[in-house]
């Protein structure tokens, strides 16, 4: 953490999206995890590591938003700013976009299918080169594993 203004580093936030990351493929990997009634958790995870991306993306290059915002879209225009071509991954984070904290997941019911599609959207946005770089970037700075996104 930056002591400074209490804010979180580039390195904690793309740390905390490798560890939702991380659960995404272990749940994927001990299909026992996987099971009906659990998407909805694993479809938060990727809406958060996206939003730790992205966050941790605009930290990065230094440009943080004045408001916080856990909106994606928000976060995703702002990213294009610097390296245009992220809002070619816009498709994808309207999908993720439903699976906040705010969301009503006992109104929300998340299938396998939706959890498909979320795990797809977050391996686009997560290998999209800028944040393919930053990502391995900080891996090496922070000393820990960069995780792939398995296919489900």
């Amino acid at each position: 953490m930056n002591n400074l203004m209490n804010q979180p580093t580039p390195l904690d936030l793309f740390k905390t999206a490798e560890r939702s990351i991380h659960y995404i493929n272990r749940s994927i990997t001990h299909k026992n995890t996987a099971v009906e009634g659990h998407y909805d958790f694993l479809c938060y995870h990727a809406y958060k590591a996206v939003y730790h991306l992205l966050e941790g993306y605009l930290l990065y290059q230094e440009q943080p938003l004045r408001q916080p915002t856990e909106n994606l879209s928000i976060l995703l225009t702002a990213a294009a700013r610097i390296y245009p071509s992220l809002i070619t991954l816009k498709k994808a984070v309207i999908c993720l976009r439903q699976y906040t904290l705010y969301t009503d997941f006992t109104k929300l019911r998340v299938t396998q299918k939706d959890f498909r599609e979320a795990v797809k959207a977050l391996r686009q946005i997560a290998i999209y080169p800028p944040l393919l770089i930053a990502r391995h970037t900080f891996s090496q700075e922070g000393k820990y594993l960069m995780s792939n996104i398995n296919q489900h």
